[in-house]
């Protein structure tokens, strides 16, 4: 008998010639059917073409045993780690609050909810100082919550355009937004929470530009200071085709003065050391008589006045000016109401003579 050749994964090996028993024959035959299943022009490498290292030999293929489930080899042989199998849990949440002018009875019922689902709750402060915001909701935080203070570098304000500014508050927020994506990435939820409205010259928008292509995002709108300020002292700003301009008081002085010789109405924010400027723009403005300086708006410790009643140039950074239209509303309504009395006198006059 001729000699036969067995192959054994992949490799042809020489037997002598001689009969082969019933079951050794039998395994022959199903290990050549089981290479030439496989496909012809894949290369498995076990440390050479055929052989193993140092002329061992290569380890058998089982193709028909089914690999664990997510395992996968790549190009040069190595397994990958399996993949768990678990369920795909929900992405924590940025979320940006407002918290309202001051007054805790401001705040909305969402933001209210938000705060007790938070797993952190961070906050914005001056260094030295309590944070504002922390205060407005300290009675909706639930005591075991992690809170996140973020301090400001700069107590004192700068111009915005002012580069040395700039590159110190885009150092800080960038460290901020660090901070907050660990805590996310962690898997726990963040609520930031910002006086006013978060996307009205709040902090929060610091944050929200950095981070919000990386992470699920919500906004919850908040009552901002300046309407705050002005239902506090019961004044109607704007109706109409009034134009109404909201001016930070930071701008220079003679911008100040021509914006709001254009305006209506307008509200001047961010008065702290710039009130005398503020004050002086108002005046070349023809505006000053009807400027009202509010400070602390629904706060417990509220002040309002005629601005030509104050007698200092002292103001904190959260000071506004409320410059109310409505100018000509009111001389509308004198003359209406005069013609209704000239009316009602002509009509009597009638009546008597006849």
């Amino acid at each position: 008998m001729g000699r036969q050749t067995c192959r054994r994964g992949c490799r042809r090996r020489k037997r002598p010639d001689r009969a082969l028993s019933p079951s050794r024959s039998a395994r022959c035959r199903r290990a050549q059917a089981r290479c030439d299943s496989r496909h012809s022009g894949r290369l498995r490498r076990r440390g050479g073409v055929e052989g193993g290292a140092g002329g061992k030999p290569a380890r058998r293929a089982v193709p028909h045993r089914a690999r664990p489930h997510g395992r996968k080899r790549h190009g040069r042989g190595r397994r990958q780690c399996a993949r768990t199998s678990r369920a795909v849990s929900t992405p924590a949440r940025l979320i940006g609050v407002g918290v309202g002018p001051g007054d805790p009875e401001l705040i909305t019922l969402k933001a209210m909810r938000a705060l007790q689902e938070a797993d952190v709750v961070a906050h914005f402060a001056k260094a030295g100082n309590p944070s504002n915001a922390r205060a407005i909701v300290a009675r909706h935080l639930r005591a075991e919550v992690c809170e996140l203070e973020l301090r400001y570098p700069i107590t004192t304000e700068f111009p915005t355009d002012a580069p040395a500014y700039c590159n110190i508050m885009r150092e800080f927020y960038d460290a901020a937004a660090r901070s907050v994506g660990a805590h996310l990435d962690c898997g726990r939820g963040v609520a930031v929470i910002c006086e006013g409205d978060p996307l009205f010259y709040g902090s929060y928008m610091h944050l929200h530009v950095r981070l919000a292509e990386r992470y699920p995002t919500e906004v919850i709108a908040g009552v901002t200071g300046m309407s705050g300020c002005w239902s506090a002292v019961g004044t109607p700003m704007a109706q109409g085709n009034d134009v109404f301009t909201v001016l930070p008081a930071t701008l220079p002085e003679l911008e100040l003065e021509r914006r709001l010789a254009d305006a209506q109405s307008a509200v001047i924010m961010k008065l702290g050391r710039n009130l005398p400027k503020v004050r002086r723009a108002l005046d070349r403005a023809g505006r000053l008589a009807r400027a009202i300086y509010v400070e602390r708006g629904t706060m417990a410790n509220a002040a309002s006045m005629a601005l030509t009643a104050k007698a200092d140039d002292e103001a904190p950074y959260l000071a506004v000016v409320l410059v109310p239209g409505w100018e000509h509303r009111a001389t509308e309504a004198t003359t209406e109401g005069a013609r209704e009395t000239i009316t009602e006198a002509m009509t009597e006059a009638v009546t008597e003579g006849t």
